[in-house]
């Protein structure tokens, strides 16, 4: 078994063991069940961020909490580990350069068996509480303060994991982990029933769609499973590969794109 990479939780997930540098507020994730500490939150991090409404402060915080479930799969595919991230052994930190960063109050981990039908039962046992009990309440608040619905919150990280996913397994050179990583995925988008999420589908199993790249067209990028509120910032528009712009605004945005890129 691979030894745990803190520098790798770290640098790719945004889950720290000790207070980040340049912290100007910070609170225990728990307490963001509270309507009041999450108004408080979303304000702050919404002056950080330029986000015009609640909405798009929720959207870029969801995307941050992605960092901690991310962390935790990986552990799980390449570490056979789980790491205590339970909302009240959890701080949240926002820094000075507008960072959202995870801290375990308590380092606990558990080792998860080897045998198949075993580990499946404790992967859907670890997965059940990171979605349900630890990214499940949060949205909810978030959705209840922003006016977004949940579904919108939850579409912020299927895009965002199998992105991140395809890049640790091209990482890893051993076939074992990369096996694991693409089993424990499916598990999370096949296994995981819906009701985990509130939700009537499971987010995560989606239809992928494809469009043309914005430079090459001969090259195929996917679409992010929802609108990032990206256009909801200061000086925000929507993204190329946001699922709202129509087919015909994006052959405009490759074409101003061409041109530019042109006459540079």
């Amino acid at each position: 078994m691979a030894k745990l990479d803190f520098n790798r939780m770290e640098k790719s997930f945004h889950v720290m063991m000790v207070e980040p540098k340049g912290s100007i507020y910070s609170i225990s994730v728990a307490q963001l069940l509270n309507v009041r500490d999450m108004q408080t939150f979303l304000a702050v991090y919404a002056l950080q961020i330029g986000a015009l409404d609640r909405a798009a402060a929720a959207a870029y915080f969801v995307r941050r909490l992605a960092g901690v479930l991310l962390a935790q799969q990986y552990f799980i595919s390449i570490h056979n580990t789980i790491v205590d991230f339970s909302l009240s052994n959890l701080k949240v930190y926002l820094t000075d350069h507008a960072l959202v960063v995870f801290q375990p109050q308590v380092w606990r981990e558990e080792t998860g068996p080897v045998e198949e039908d075993k580990r499946d039962l404790w992967l859907l046992r670890t997965q059940n509480f990171m979605f349900g009990e630890v990214a499940r309440p949060l949205i909810q608040s978030l959705s209840a303060l922003s006016q977004m619905c949940e579904e919108e919150l939850w579409g912020q990280l299927p895009t965002m994991f199998l992105c991140r996913l395809k890049t640790l397994s091209r990482e890893t050179n051993k076939l074992e982990y990369r096996r694991r990583l693409e089993h424990d995925f499916y598990f999370l988008r096949q296994k995981l029933p819906p009701s985990v999420f509130h939700l009537p589908c499971n987010p995560f199993d989606h239809q992928v769609k494809m469009v043309p790249h914005i430079e090459f067209p001969d090259l195929q990028v996917q679409l992010r499973s929802a609108c990032c509120m990206y256009y909801r910032t200061e000086s925000g528009v929507y993204c190329y590969k946001c699922p709202l712009l129509n087919d015909e605004d994006r052959e405009i945005r490759r074409m101003l794109h061409r041109a530019q890129r042109n006459s540079v």
